[in-house]
């Protein structure tokens, strides 16, 4: 075999591993994770929070499971603000709400590799979570958001889940 031919032999190698790749990717995400993620409104409003302690080894605070029962989690691409906040610089985007569960909570943790309980996404790829040191500590959690980026820095959004779940919605402003 000449050099010409091993490098068309290789070079077809390299563009099937590619089309693989490119395949696993549609598959894991295209399909698996829509398959997955089926029924996660059903299961919004219906925390499992001893099942996500267990799992994770962790106490969730308490107030959270009112607070995922009320109608506020099913809302969509608003804004959070600390009360009588009038400021937009100190309001928080937030997409959507993640189910408590071990299901959605696991998945998030893979998708996004977040180092604690997602409970909400920013819809730019950034996830607001409770981080795991302070949980198993039993300390009282702050609400972080890791932004995305290959090096995110997280930001304080409140310094604990009582103070985040006081934040009044508010509508995203209109664009003229």
């Amino acid at each position: 075999m000449t050099l010409k031919e091993q490098i068309a032999t290789w070079f077809a190698y390299f563009i099937i591993a590619v089309l693989c790749l490119f395949l696993a990717v549609i598959v894991r995400f295209g399909i698996l994770s829509r398959l997955r993620a089926r029924g996660w409104r059903k299961r919004l409003r219906h925390p499992k929070m001893a099942e996500v302690e267990s799992e994770w080894g962790v106490r969730l605070p308490r107030a959270l499971e009112p607070f995922f029962e009320s109608k506020i989690v099913d809302r969509f691409e608003f804004y959070l603000a600390p009360p009588n906040s009038d400021r937009e610089s100190e309001w928080w985007y937030v997409a959507g709400f993640i189910p408590l569960t071990p299901q959605d909570i696991a998945a998030w943790i893979a998708t996004t590799k977040v180092p604690g309980i997602p409970i909400a996404d920013d819809g730019s790829k950034g996830v607001y979570y409770l981080p795991f040191d302070q949980l198993r500590q039993g300390k009282p959690p702050a609400v972080l958001l890791r932004p995305p980026g290959w090096q995110p820095k997280d930001i304080v959004v409140a310094s604990s889940v009582e103070q985040f779940i006081r934040f009044e919605p508010r509508a995203v402003p209109k664009i003229d």
